[in-house]
């Protein structure tokens, strides 16, 4: 019996040892590149679009009808030059009558300074006459009826009534003295007041309306070009409208808005590298100029709802093949590592304690090697120690391979 037992420990221990010879001895097919040294640049990634550094949008001042537009856009413009006019029309009418009403205000105050004349004087003491007469007839026939109602004959609703009208007539009198005394006394302090205030009333118009008139035609500020017109000849444009925008193309700047996650480590005048299908495989060098001091809500390109900050870019060179209006990714550079040995991302991997490791091959086996790491992209990582200049590092790692493995190398 217990030979039988030492028989199939033998066993055992063969066939463990055979499957062991079978997994070192079984060479493994690999793919495996050469390690480069070169400078290796980390960036945090964003879009952006291309805008020109000094761009006029011109808007309509006040509700009228388009009359002309002078421009098209791609059209070169001169500072001064007249892109477009709204219709003055009703601007000018409302002008010239406010003219002829100033006018009116300040003969009537002239007048006024000139003293009375003789009909005028005539015509209100002609009034006081007749009050006088009215009254004293009023006031005789309130005697007789109150003689009448002392004694009975009339009821004290009838004499009552008699002594309202010798009232009113008594009112009118004093008002027809009143008035003809004015007359005789001219315009006084509060009268001029009054007038001083009408006159500036209608200059304040006549000005608002006078501002109204030049800005009913759009001049161009400076030189550029008419990148936008978005209204037509011929259309009535109420107050705000957008009616045209002139751009200096001769110096543009990319606008990125940058995720609150990587805003941390950008700062101004940081280094960056313009890409996009716009420039082909061409690089542009640009450098943050401006950081907005507020961050701007998600929006609905924006799927995991960061807020973002708008961050200014200046093109340094290589410009003139950018228009407004691109898109394109903005690489800014965080890191820089001059003469890096570096390899592919994914030839790192980690062990169960966490820590870096690469696979090289070593004569015609496959070795395990610890490395420590510095900066990475998205295509290589930085390797500070662990790997000689003249390593082949494994890229294909099979999920079977074992430290000091046979392998064959594929193309």
């Amino acid at each position: 019996m217990r030979n039988k037992r030492w028989f199939f420990l033998g066993a055992a221990l063969l066939l463990a040892g055979g499957g062991a010879w079978y997994a070192l001895g079984a060479a493994a097919s690999v793919k495996a590149v050469n390690i480069q040294q070169a400078d290796l640049v980390q960036y945090v990634q964003a879009t952006g679009q291309v805008k020109a550094a000094t761009e006029q949008s011109f808007f309509a001042q006040t509700s009228a009808k388009l009359l002309h537009v002078y421009v098209k856009e791609g059209d070169r413009v001169q500072a001064n030059q007249l892109l477009a006019e709204l219709d003055p029309t009703d601007a000018q009418y409302k002008l010239e009558q406010l003219g002829l009403q100033l006018e009116q205000v300040q003969a009537e105050w002239s007048k006024l300074l000139e003293g009375p004349k003789a009909e005028e004087v005539k015509v209100l003491e002609e009034s006081v006459r007749q009050q006088e007469i009215n009254l004293e007839v009023k006031t005789r026939e309130w005697n007789r009826l109150k003689e009448e109602y002392e004694a009975g004959a009339v009821p004290r609703a009838e004499w009552q009534k008699k002594d309202d009208e010798r009232k009113l007539a008594k009112s009118g009198l004093d008002e027809a003295k009143h008035n003809l005394a004015l007359l005789h006394a001219g315009p006084g302090a509060s009268d001029e007041a009054k007038y001083q205030a009408k006159v500036k009333e209608i200059q304040l118009q006549r000005e608002q309306l006078t501002n109204e008139l030049q800005s009913m035609r759009i001049m161009a500020k400076g030189n550029g070009t008419v990148t936008e017109v978005p209204a037509k000849e011929g259309q009535w444009v109420a107050e705000g409208t957008e009616l045209l925008t002139v751009a200096d193309l001769s110096t543009l700047q990319v606008v990125s808005d940058v995720k609150e996650t990587y805003i941390s480590q950008i700062h101004l005048d940081q280094e960056a590298v313009i890409e996009g299908a716009a420039i082909g495989k061409e690089q542009l060098s640009a450098r943050v100029t401006k950081m907005a001091s507020v961050a701007k809500p998600a929006s609905g390109v924006n799927p995991d709802k960061k807020a973002v900050v708008e961050v200014t870019l200046a093109v340094e060179e290589g410009g003139a093949k950018l228009l407004p209006g691109y898109h394109v990714d903005v690489n800014f550079v965080i890191h820089e590592a001059e003469s890096a040995i570096q390899v592919p991302i994914g030839a790192v991997k980690r062990g169960a304690d966490g820590l870096p490791f690469v696979w090289t091959v070593q004569g015609e086996k496959a070795v395990r090697v610890p490395v420590e790491t510095g900066i990475k992209n998205d295509t290589f990582i930085e390797v500070k120690k662990g790997l000689a200049k003249d390593s082949l590092v494994i890229v294909n790692v099979p999920d079977s391979l074992r430290d000091h493995q046979r392998v064959t190398l594929i193309p």
